[in-house]
């Protein structure tokens, strides 16, 4: 549907532009600063977006909503976040331009591109009234889509995304949080359209490049950091185990993996009471690692160690892990006697007796473990 937004494209010839595998129809054109609208759902800035929406909310009657707070608002609190890199981006498009075109609707709304338009507003605040006479705020390359393609077929716009996020390349890709929110969003989202799994994975594999095992992994994963995230007390501290969430995905995605599968595989119960120490870990700051997360799923199966690591609340977890590894060294030194004692039972548990070179072999490592054994008297 044509709205006052609506640019028009009637005289620009379409080119294809391909896009994860698939070639889309784009406009190529350019626009002023002033003449694009963000995107408020990009899932890179939604957090930012909640956590401002609640800082604003707090002492007020009723919920304030984002189109409520004014842009640069929105852009000062922005400017604020680390991960943004705004600053940088800034000093790069005044000196170079805006290299890599926005991805935008034909009514100005960004499908790609918000970190680079947020960059141009910072940009736009620093030149104040002369921003007009820079021509990189006012012809910004664009690859303009029409809404009816896009209705067309729904996985244009997630194939864009793939293709601006999943990718690597000089822009800042998806953090892993956000891959996994988008692969689970989208999985979940099929399910509910009527597909079977495996047609849901061949679908996730087509937009996203995703293996089935992996996207199942970023599944498994992000459900257990929203079981985390929502434990929390409240709006404020559940934002604030989002904000762990976000810079610790990667130990969630570890403890699943490790908890779940291979030779440290937990049962149901163990796996519970793990989580219960993961998650008081993850919310006290006291893993530091992946190592850690792996030593504390290993220990899970040793109970003198458990004991230690859950009277100390995690906080001893460099010491266990060192301990670990002596348990773990002991233990494969005891699997290697044992194997040989049972080769030796079978070799010559008969009338089948050694040979010269196997009897002196013998004969000499009798003594050692006489010397060894009767050092421990």
């Amino acid at each position: 549907m044509l709205t006052e937004n609506t640019i028009d494209l009637t005289d620009i010839e379409p080119v294809k532009k391909l896009f994860h595998n698939e070639k889309i129809d784009v406009y190529e054109s350019f626009l002023a600063i002033d003449e694009i609208l963000f995107w408020p759902e990009n899932a890179r800035n939604i957090l930012d977006f909640d956590t401002l929406i609640y800082n604003k909310s707090v002492g007020n009657k009723t919920k304030v909503k984002l189109q409520d707070i004014p842009e640069e608002e929105i852009l000062e609190y922005l400017i604020k976040q680390p991960k943004m890199k705004l600053g940088t981006l800034k000093s790069s498009i005044k000196e170079n331009g805006i290299q890599i075109p926005l991805i935008i609707t034909e009514d100005r709304k960004l499908l790609d591109g918000n970190r680079r338009y947020f960059a141009s507003k910072f940009l736009q605040q620093d030149m104040k009234h002369k921003w007009n006479e820079l021509e990189q705020l006012t012809k910004i390359p664009v690859y303009l889509v029409k809404n009816k393609d896009l209705d067309a077929n729904p996985k244009i716009q997630r194939k864009i995304l793939a293709e601006a996020n999943f990718v690597k390349d000089l822009r800042e890709p998806w953090t892993p949080d956000v891959k996994a929110k988008m692969v689970s969003e989208y999985y979940f989202e099929l399910i509910a359209q009527g597909y079977e799994i495996p047609a849901a994975f061949a679908e996730i594999k087509d937009v996203y490049s995703v293996a089935k095992s992996t996207a199942s992994d970023y599944i498994k994963a992000k459900q257990l950091a929203d079981e985390f995230w929502e434990a929390g007390d409240g709006e404020q501290e559940q934002l604030e185990r989002k904000r762990l969430v976000e810079k610790q995905f990667v130990y969630f995605w570890e403890f699943y993996s490790k908890s779940s599968k291979g030779n440290t595989k937990l049962d149901l119960d163990d796996q519970a009471g793990a989580k219960k120490l993961f998650f008081s870990m993850v919310k006290n700051n006291r893993i530091k690692s992946v190592d850690n997360v792996r030593v504390l799923i290993r220990v899970k199966k040793v109970n003198y160690l458990w004991d230690k690591l859950v009277a100390s609340s995690g906080l001893d977890i460099d010491g266990v892990e060192i301990l670990e590894k002596e348990h773990r060294s002991s233990k494969v030194a005891a699997d290697k006697i044992a194997a040989f004692t049972n080769f030796i039972e079978h070799k010559f548990g008969s009338d089948k007796k050694p040979n010269d070179n196997e009897t002196k072999l013998m004969t000499d490592l009798s003594k050692l473990l006489e010397m060894i054994l009767g050092g421990q008297k």
